[in-house]
Protein backbone atom coordinates (compact mmCIF):
# COMPACT_ATOMS: atom_id res chain seq x y z
CA UNK A 1 0.00 0.00 0.00
CA UNK A 2 1.49 3.35 -1.09
CA UNK A 3 2.02 5.96 1.67
CA UNK A 4 -0.25 9.00 1.70
CA UNK A 5 0.98 12.54 1.05
CA UNK A 6 1.00 13.49 4.73
CA UNK A 7 2.84 10.32 5.74
CA UNK A 8 5.45 10.64 3.03
CA UNK A 9 6.30 14.31 3.55
CA UNK A 10 5.60 16.10 6.86
CA UNK A 11 6.69 19.40 5.32
CA UNK A 12 3.83 19.23 2.82
CA UNK A 13 1.40 18.65 5.70
CA UNK A 14 2.69 21.76 7.46
CA UNK A 15 2.45 23.75 4.22
CA UNK A 16 -1.17 22.66 3.71
CA UNK A 17 -2.04 23.77 7.26
CA UNK A 18 -0.48 27.16 6.57
CA UNK A 19 -2.56 27.51 3.40
CA UNK A 20 -5.79 26.80 5.33
CA UNK A 21 -4.86 29.35 8.00
CA UNK A 22 -4.14 31.95 5.29
CA UNK A 23 -7.53 31.29 3.68
CA UNK A 24 -9.30 31.81 7.02
CA UNK A 25 -7.42 35.06 7.58
CA UNK A 26 -8.34 36.33 4.10
CA UNK A 27 -12.03 35.48 4.68
CA UNK A 28 -12.04 37.45 7.94
CA UNK A 29 -10.38 40.40 6.17
CA UNK A 30 -13.00 40.38 3.40
CA UNK A 31 -15.83 40.36 5.99
CA UNK A 32 -14.26 43.31 7.80
CA UNK A 33 -13.98 45.23 4.52
CA UNK A 34 -17.66 44.55 3.79
CA UNK A 35 -18.63 45.99 7.20
CA UNK A 36 -16.50 49.09 6.53
CA UNK A 37 -18.19 49.57 3.14
CA UNK A 38 -21.61 49.38 4.81
CA UNK A 39 -20.51 51.92 7.44
CA UNK A 40 -19.27 54.31 4.73
CA UNK A 41 -22.56 53.98 2.85
CA UNK A 42 -24.47 54.82 6.04
CA UNK A 43 -22.25 57.86 6.61
CA UNK A 44 -22.84 59.09 3.07
CA UNK A 45 -26.60 58.47 2.99
CA UNK A 46 -27.69 59.46 6.53
CA UNK A 47 -25.12 61.26 8.66
CA UNK A 48 -23.72 63.76 6.13
CA UNK A 49 -27.16 65.01 4.92
CA UNK A 50 -28.28 65.38 8.54
CA UNK A 51 -25.17 67.45 9.35
CA UNK A 52 -25.77 69.63 6.28
CA UNK A 53 -29.40 70.22 7.26
CA UNK A 54 -28.38 71.12 10.84
CA UNK A 55 -25.78 73.60 9.50
CA UNK A 56 -28.44 75.32 7.39
CA UNK A 57 -30.75 75.59 10.41
CA UNK A 58 -27.99 77.18 12.49
CA UNK A 59 -27.24 79.70 9.73
CA UNK A 60 -30.93 80.69 9.58
CA UNK A 61 -31.03 81.12 13.36
CA UNK A 62 -27.90 83.29 13.17
CA UNK A 63 -29.52 85.58 10.57
CA UNK A 64 -32.69 85.90 12.70
CA UNK A 65 -30.66 86.80 15.80
CA UNK A 66 -28.73 89.43 13.85
CA UNK A 67 -32.01 90.98 12.62
CA UNK A 68 -33.39 91.05 16.16
CA UNK A 69 -30.28 92.76 17.50
CA UNK A 70 -30.33 95.30 14.67
CA UNK A 71 -33.95 96.25 15.46
CA UNK A 72 -33.25 96.54 19.20
CA UNK A 73 -30.36 99.06 18.86
CA UNK A 74 -31.55 102.80 18.99
CA UNK A 75 -30.80 105.09 16.08
CA UNK A 76 -27.27 106.47 16.22
CA UNK A 77 -27.13 110.02 17.59
CA UNK A 78 -30.71 110.01 18.97
CA UNK A 79 -30.89 111.20 22.64
CA UNK A 80 -31.73 108.54 25.18
CA UNK A 81 -34.68 110.62 26.49
CA UNK A 82 -36.29 110.57 23.05
CA UNK A 83 -36.01 106.77 22.89
CA UNK A 84 -37.24 105.90 26.39
CA UNK A 85 -39.58 108.82 27.15
CA UNK A 86 -41.19 111.10 24.56
CA UNK A 87 -42.55 113.57 27.15
CA UNK A 88 -39.72 116.20 26.99
CA UNK A 89 -40.09 116.65 23.21
CA UNK A 90 -43.89 116.78 23.41
CA UNK A 91 -43.70 119.45 26.15
CA UNK A 92 -41.41 121.62 24.03
CA UNK A 93 -43.65 121.32 20.98
CA UNK A 94 -46.77 122.37 22.95
CA UNK A 95 -45.01 125.55 24.14
CA UNK A 96 -45.41 124.76 27.82
CA UNK A 97 -42.50 125.17 30.17
CA UNK A 98 -41.33 122.37 32.44
CA UNK A 99 -42.47 124.13 35.71
CA UNK A 100 -45.98 124.71 34.34
CA UNK A 101 -46.31 121.07 33.32
CA UNK A 102 -45.11 119.98 36.77
CA UNK A 103 -47.63 122.25 38.56
CA UNK A 104 -50.47 120.87 36.42
CA UNK A 105 -49.53 117.31 37.34
CA UNK A 106 -49.54 118.21 41.06
CA UNK A 107 -53.06 119.73 40.81
CA UNK A 108 -54.36 116.64 39.03
CA UNK A 109 -52.78 114.44 41.68
CA UNK A 110 -54.43 116.37 44.56
CA UNK A 111 -57.81 116.27 42.82
CA UNK A 112 -57.65 112.55 42.25
CA UNK A 113 -56.64 111.91 45.87
CA UNK A 114 -59.57 113.99 47.22
CA UNK A 115 -62.20 111.95 45.37
CA UNK A 116 -63.18 108.83 47.27
CA UNK A 117 -63.15 105.71 45.17
CA UNK A 118 -66.56 104.27 44.41
CA UNK A 119 -66.89 100.66 45.44
CA UNK A 120 -68.38 98.47 42.78
CA UNK A 121 -70.66 95.70 44.01
CA UNK A 122 -69.18 92.30 43.68
CA UNK A 123 -70.97 90.18 41.19
CA UNK A 124 -72.13 86.81 42.46
CA UNK A 125 -69.74 84.10 41.47
CA UNK A 126 -71.18 81.78 38.93
CA UNK A 127 -69.37 78.65 37.93
CA UNK A 128 -71.74 77.03 35.51
CA UNK A 129 -69.07 76.32 32.92
CA UNK A 130 -69.12 72.62 32.14
CA UNK A 131 -65.83 70.79 32.49
CA UNK A 132 -63.98 70.12 29.25
CA UNK A 133 -64.70 66.73 27.75
CA UNK A 134 -62.16 64.00 28.31
CA UNK A 135 -60.36 63.40 25.06
CA UNK A 136 -60.15 59.78 24.14
CA UNK A 137 -56.67 58.75 23.08
CA UNK A 138 -55.94 55.61 21.14
CA UNK A 139 -53.75 53.19 23.11
CA UNK A 140 -52.22 52.00 19.85
CA UNK A 141 -48.96 53.94 19.85
CA UNK A 142 -45.67 53.29 18.04
CA UNK A 143 -43.30 56.30 17.87
CA UNK A 144 -40.91 56.81 14.98
CA UNK A 145 -37.27 55.71 15.23
CA UNK A 146 -34.91 58.61 15.91
CA UNK A 147 -31.28 58.90 14.84
CA UNK A 148 -29.89 57.75 18.20
CA UNK A 149 -31.99 54.58 18.16
CA UNK A 150 -31.11 53.82 14.55
CA UNK A 151 -27.40 54.14 15.36
CA UNK A 152 -27.71 51.29 17.90
CA UNK A 153 -28.63 48.80 15.15
CA UNK A 154 -25.54 46.72 14.24
CA UNK A 155 -23.79 47.63 11.02
CA UNK A 156 -24.42 44.28 9.35
CA UNK A 157 -28.19 44.82 9.85
CA UNK A 158 -28.19 48.39 8.48
CA UNK A 159 -27.04 47.25 5.03
CA UNK A 160 -30.67 46.75 3.92
CA UNK A 161 -32.23 49.41 6.18
CA UNK A 162 -32.53 53.15 6.46
CA UNK A 163 -34.43 55.21 9.04
CA UNK A 164 -37.07 56.45 6.58
CA UNK A 165 -37.89 52.86 5.60
CA UNK A 166 -38.39 51.91 9.26
CA UNK A 167 -40.62 54.92 9.97
CA UNK A 168 -42.69 54.26 6.83
CA UNK A 169 -43.19 50.68 8.05
CA UNK A 170 -44.32 52.05 11.45
CA UNK A 171 -46.95 54.26 9.77
CA UNK A 172 -48.30 51.29 7.81
CA UNK A 173 -48.25 49.15 10.96
CA UNK A 174 -50.38 51.67 12.85
CA UNK A 175 -52.87 51.89 9.96
CA UNK A 176 -53.30 48.10 10.01
CA UNK A 177 -53.80 48.04 13.80
CA UNK A 178 -56.37 50.87 13.77
CA UNK A 179 -58.27 49.08 11.02
CA UNK A 180 -58.15 45.79 12.94
CA UNK A 181 -59.02 47.32 16.34
CA UNK A 182 -61.38 50.26 15.55
CA UNK A 183 -62.75 50.37 19.13
CA UNK A 184 -59.34 50.64 20.79
CA UNK A 185 -59.81 53.98 22.61
CA UNK A 186 -59.10 54.96 26.18
CA UNK A 187 -58.91 58.12 28.28
CA UNK A 188 -55.34 57.13 29.07
CA UNK A 189 -52.56 56.85 26.51
CA UNK A 190 -51.20 53.72 28.18
CA UNK A 191 -51.61 50.61 26.03
CA UNK A 192 -51.73 48.42 29.15
CA UNK A 193 -55.20 49.81 30.05
CA UNK A 194 -56.71 48.85 26.71
CA UNK A 195 -54.85 45.56 26.63
CA UNK A 196 -56.76 44.48 29.72
CA UNK A 197 -60.08 44.91 27.87
CA UNK A 198 -59.20 44.32 24.24
CA UNK A 199 -56.20 42.05 24.54
CA UNK A 200 -52.78 42.67 22.97
CA UNK A 201 -52.62 44.32 19.56
CA UNK A 202 -51.33 41.59 17.27
CA UNK A 203 -50.55 41.44 13.56
CA UNK A 204 -49.79 38.11 11.92
CA UNK A 205 -47.23 37.53 9.19
CA UNK A 206 -50.02 36.95 6.68
CA UNK A 207 -51.64 40.31 7.56
CA UNK A 208 -48.32 42.08 7.10
CA UNK A 209 -47.59 40.44 3.74
CA UNK A 210 -51.08 41.37 2.51
CA UNK A 211 -50.33 45.11 2.92
CA UNK A 212 -49.20 46.70 -0.39
CA UNK A 213 -46.36 48.61 1.30
CA UNK A 214 -44.85 45.44 2.77
CA UNK A 215 -45.45 43.55 -0.47
CA UNK A 216 -43.31 46.09 -2.31
CA UNK A 217 -40.43 45.50 0.10
CA UNK A 218 -40.03 41.82 -0.73
CA UNK A 219 -39.45 39.02 1.75
CA UNK A 220 -35.78 39.86 2.40
CA UNK A 221 -36.31 43.56 3.08
CA UNK A 222 -39.45 42.83 5.13
CA UNK A 223 -37.42 40.49 7.32
CA UNK A 224 -34.79 43.21 7.78
CA UNK A 225 -37.52 45.71 8.79
CA UNK A 226 -38.95 43.29 11.36
CA UNK A 227 -35.50 42.64 12.82
CA UNK A 228 -34.83 46.40 13.02
CA UNK A 229 -38.16 47.14 14.76
CA UNK A 230 -37.51 44.37 17.28
CA UNK A 231 -34.01 45.72 17.96
CA UNK A 232 -35.25 49.27 18.77
CA UNK A 233 -38.04 47.90 21.00
CA UNK A 234 -41.13 48.65 18.91
CA UNK A 235 -42.40 45.07 18.49
CA UNK A 236 -41.79 41.59 19.81
CA UNK A 237 -42.65 38.08 18.68
CA UNK A 238 -45.91 36.50 19.80
CA UNK A 239 -47.34 32.97 19.54
CA UNK A 240 -50.78 33.72 21.00
CA UNK A 241 -52.68 33.17 17.74
CA UNK A 242 -50.95 29.92 16.75
CA UNK A 243 -49.00 31.39 13.81
CA UNK A 244 -46.00 33.74 13.50
CA UNK A 245 -47.18 37.13 14.72
CA UNK A 246 -45.96 40.33 16.35
CA UNK A 247 -47.20 42.45 19.24
CA UNK A 248 -46.53 46.05 20.27
CA UNK A 249 -43.98 46.48 23.04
Amino acid sequence: MAPTLNESNPDLQSFASSIHALESSLSATVEAMDEEDAALATLQNDILPAMKERREQLLKQKVEVQKTLANAVPLQGQPLAEVTNQEPRETQQSGKSAPAATAKKRRQSRHSSSVAPVATPASPSTNNTPPPPIEEVSPIQMPHVNEEEFATIPKYMRGRLDRSKLNSAIDTWLELLHAKYPDATSSSSSSSTASSTLGPFILTSDELRAAPVFQSLGSTNLKAVLVGLRHVGRIKNSNEVGSPSYILC
